[in-house]
């Protein structure tokens, strides 16, 4: 018998968390603006859901616990003032955190971006303001003779070239699959397919290493692989 209270005691609690989870998750989808302002709601939710559980055990498993004490001891909490204003600058903090991470991810994003608007548009300067001065690009091929080589390529040769290009010639379409970030350090992965005058080239990866200056993110390094077999674009 008490194994199967114990049991049933269980599920409660599992679904009643859950419940809490899914509160939480649809209170912190608002707007920072309303999470300062509608704090106390995740109070309430936190609250009184632990104290559900304390009921639910109670009585399933028959502990004593008092109903009473119980709603008694939830509405002492959500008049707690000093909570409240815990909550709603626990809330100011985290949000803040999460402002902040997203625009770091945004800004690398954007000078990755830039880059390739500019190879799309044969738009020299905007090419290389994408690039840390001491920029290294460098490709991996093949020999004629089938060996695995890296080629260092010259950046300066590359806008040059890239700018003599017509607007449109040079399209090479990424998607973001990994950034990682760490302080003035992000690492980029990109997959990619790239057309020339609209005819589909060959694809690859691209691996980024971006670094924030004073002046902002600047791409610091670039290494890519580049074949023709497996590639969506085709």
């Amino acid at each position: 018998m008490s194994s199967s209270r114990n049991r049933i005691a269980t599920i409660v609690v599992s679904l009643i968390r859950r419940s809490l989870e899914l509160k939480i998750r649809a209170a912190y989808s608002l707007p920072v603006a309303q999470l300062a302002a509608n704090a106390t709601i995740v109070i309430k939710i936190t609250a009184c859901t632990i104290l559900d559980i304390c009921m639910a055990r109670g009585f399933i498993l028959d502990t004593g616990n008092n109903v009473i004490t119980v709603q008694f001891i939830c509405h002492k909490i959500l008049k707690s003032q000093k909570m409240k204003y815990f909550f709603i600058l626990l809330t100011v903090i985290t949000c803040g955190i999460c402002a902040k991470a997203q625009t770091a991810e945004d800004s690398v994003k954007a000078v990755i971006n830039n880059m390739f608007t500019g190879m799309k548009n044969a738009d020299a300067v905007l090419l290389k303001s994408s690039f840390a001065d001491s920029m290294v690009l460098q490709t991996i091929s093949r020999d004629k003779e089938g060996n695995l080589v890296v080629k260092n390529e010259d950046p300066a040769g590359f806008i040059d070239f890239v700018s003599k290009q017509k607007p449109g010639a040079a399209d090479e379409r990424i998607s973001f699959e990994t950034i990682k970030i760490d302080g003035p350090l992000a690492l980029v992965w990109t997959p990619y397919n790239f057309y020339f005058n609209g005819q589909f080239s060959h694809c690859g990866v691209n691996s980024f290493q971006v670094i924030r200056f004073s002046n902002g993110w600047k791409i610091q390094y670039i290494i890519d692989t580049r074949r023709r077999q497996g590639c969506s674009g085709q």
